[in-house]
């Protein structure tokens, strides 16, 4: 077996078709579960899993919301001094 550059096993650990699919060159098993955390970071399906696997309240997404923006206005207001 030849030795691969990263680059090349990260072309041919694309799976053609599957948004976040990947395959496993070279039997380089711990590459491709490396690939694949990646991939699912990038694309944002675990944040959106973890949005969705309880049920939030829209008074309490406001709450969390208005808040938020208090405290970035404070930071702003702190770094601005």
């Amino acid at each position: 077996m030849r030795k691969m550059s990263r680059r090349q096993k990260e072309f041919l650990s694309i799976a053609p078709g599957m948004k976040s699919g990947v395959s496993v060159v070279n039997g380089d098993i711990n590459f491709a579960i490396r690939q694949f955390k990646r991939v699912t970071k990038k694309s944002g399906i675990l944040f959106e899993y973890k949005n969705r696997s309880h049920f939030i309240k829209p008074t309490t997404k406001k709450r969390k919301k208005r808040l938020a923006a208090i405290f970035s206005q404070r930071l702003d207001s702190k770094r601005s001094k």
